[in-house]
């Protein structure tokens, strides 16, 4: 993680999502994997210790307390984490480490649509770029709609994919690792509509 004064990263991709999404969401397993269901983090911080994805991932762990804690304006809703191994040709083999972050306003239906959505996605991109980060590719922003079941709210939720690369799994997660503590201070320095 070192500034690049010849390349500054200035890509932006986002994505939109047009299916729902309800929560509370439960686990079940899938033929991509196990889905371990939603875990209200803001109303339970213990139980970030219990979620699997993430349970070898220790700035992760940091990164959802922070978040989820009573100085921000946001919670997350979900995580989403895999390593793989990559070949191309005429390069060495490396790993790719991903994980998903779902972050939405702390208090359900606050974000209430697109706009406010990508204008929290421009304050994080431009923080970001002032910190002239170097990711491995650029993080991918998805937007999804949210129905929060027991309020019956409607809100959205926005997505953050990022990776981290290494010679091995291990160097390619804490390659990753490496970027929460600086998008933790960028989150909560951000308000949501809620404040």
């Amino acid at each position: 993680m070192q500034a690049n004064d010849e390349h500054p990263e200035e890509e932006i991709r986002i994505a939109m999502d047009r299916r729902g999404l309800v929560l509370p969401y439960h686990a079940v397993k899938r033929e991509d994997g196990e889905n371990f269901g939603y875990f209200d983090l803001v109303a339970h911080p213990e139980l970030v210790a219990q979620i699997p994805e993430i349970s070898q991932l220790p700035a992760c762990q940091d990164f959802l307390r922070a978040i989820n804690g009573p100085k921000s304006s946001f919670r997350t809703i979900r995580t989403v984490t895999g390593a793989e191994r990559m070949e191309f040709s005429g390069a060495a083999p490396f790993w790719q480490a991903l994980c998903v972050l779902g972050i939405t306003s702390r208090v359900p239906g606050r974000i209430a649509g697109v706009p406010e959505c990508y204008g929290i996605i421009g304050m994080i991109h431009s923080h970001l770029l002032k910190r002239r980060l170097i990711f491995p590719w650029p993080p991918l922003f998805q937007i999804q709609g949210v129905l929060w079941q027991k309020e019956q709210v409607e809100g959205f939720v926005f997505d953050i994919h990022m990776t981290g690369t290494g010679p091995t799994e291990q160097a390619a997660w804490e390659h990753f690792q490496s970027f929460l503590p600086p998008l933790t201070e960028i989150m909560l320095s951000l308000q949501s509509q809620d404040n």
